[in-house]
């Protein structure tokens, strides 16, 4: 992982050695019920050593932030240094239910963004689009057509993303990786629009 800040020097603020390791075990909890650890952090006794030091030297750790295993890599399930990130929080949950393979979605059956809302009057369905911008969800209107509705929540993401890069560069602690791996999905997203194709994997 690319860094702006010379190795071995700390990055970012420091963090608790007690919250690290409260960290550290809920990670491996995770990765247990579903993810993978890797070998590094996975050694009994020296793998919460080696995470801590990449913590401190390497994450790109501030207060508030957590850990995020999908932003520089959509849908990655490995817990390693160069697949790891710290993010602030409304970047955490800007990615919310955008994978469209996630079986924990409320409509598998529709597109990213889009939920049936209703039946009309002629028994027509009825779709809304929603989309979650900086820790909020925004309903973008109704529409007789699923793409239509999911082509409307490709362009509000578009600009919630390029919003949550603005503001994460404003943080006094900030990575080129993490932004160029968000640019990474705005792009494919105008891909996705310009060729009237679904998004199906954001996080």
């Amino acid at each position: 992982m690319t860094s702006n800040i010379h190795t071995r020097t700390p990055k970012g603020e420091t963090l608790h050695i007690h919250y690290a390791k409260a960290i550290f075990y809920a990670m491996c909890k995770r990765a247990a019920a579903g993810g993978e650890l890797c070998k590094e952090w996975a050694k009994p006794r020296v793998g919460f050593e080696a995470f801590y030091d990449w913590v401190v030297y390497e994450a790109g750790y501030s207060d508030g932030y957590r850990l995020d295993k999908n932003v520089l890599f959509p849908g990655n399930n490995l817990y390693a240094p160069h697949t790891c990130a710290f993010t602030p929080t409304y970047m955490h949950t800007l990615f919310n239910n955008c994978d469209k393979a996630c079986t924990n979605r409320a409509n598998n059956d529709t597109p990213l963004g889009v939920r049936l809302a209703r039946y009309d009057r002629y028994g027509l369905p009825v779709y809304v689009a929603q989309c979650r911008t900086l820790g909020k969800q925004v309903t973008l209107g109704s529409f007789h057509e699923p793409m239509d509705a999911h082509v409307a929540w490709q362009h509000a993401k578009v600009n919630a993303i390029l919003e949550c890069i603005d503001l994460y560069q404003m943080e006094d602690v900030h990575s080129v990786d993490i932004v160029q791996a968000l640019l990474g999905r705005v792009n494919q997203l105008r891909e996705d629009i310009t060729r009237n194709r679904e998004t199906i994997l954001l996080q």
